[in-house]
């Protein structure tokens, strides 16, 4: 009985110890200074005023907070993650900006495996940006993609600029969020 008692208590103390190791992990990947430059590239007067908490995307897509699409399920129920969608605070799209980033980063996690979870921060962030703003960062942006997980910047330097279709068909890149991804990863130009 003592023997069956110490191991379920090495197990509490060993799934604890991910537990707070998981949360360590999240505090330096999601950190302040990322959150922010998320918050301004996919709503900057949401970040600044607390205006703007449902809009459009520029692409027709309908979204809330700091760059969650809504889904047709949540725009029938008026929900997302239990929260109401036209009585959102900051602090809910804050929360909510989270558990999709972290959402993205398992996404990451199941598509390339170790070669993602043996990444710097940095790194990471790069691919976790790419893959909250267009989908798929690994199909749609493949060359980045390999740059990021060889670590060659020179790639990474030319393969990440994002455009979008617009309503009517017509391909625009996208000026401003490049130029704030440039800056936050690779410095001032």
């Amino acid at each position: 009985m003592l023997k069956v008692g110490l191991y379920l208590l090495l197990i509490l103390i060993l799934k604890t110890n991910m537990t707070i190791q998981a949360e360590t992990n999240n505090m330096l990947l999601f950190n302040s200074k990322f959150l922010d430059y998320i918050k301004t590239a996919e709503n900057e007067k949401l970040k600044k005023f607390g205006t703007k908490m449902i809009h459009d995307d520029g692409a027709g897509n309908k979204t809330i907070g700091y760059g969650h699409k809504l889904t047709q399920n949540e725009i029938e129920t008026n929900k997302v993650y239990g929260y109401d969608i036209n009585n959102l605070t900051k602090n809910q799209a804050n929360d909510i900006l989270i558990r999709d980033l972290k959402a993205r980063d398992q996404l990451l996690k199941n598509r390339l495996g170790k070669d993602y979870t043996n990444l710097d921060t940095k790194r990471k962030q790069m691919l976790i940006d790419i893959e909250f703003n267009v989908g798929n960062a690994p199909g749609i942006f493949p060359n980045f993609t390999k740059g990021v997980l060889e670590n060659n910047i020179n790639t990474m330097k030319k393969e990440y600029k994002r455009k979008f279709t617009d309503r009517k068909g017509n391909t625009k890149p996208l000026t401003r969020r490049n130029e704030l991804f440039s800056n936050f990863f690779f410095g001032k130009n």
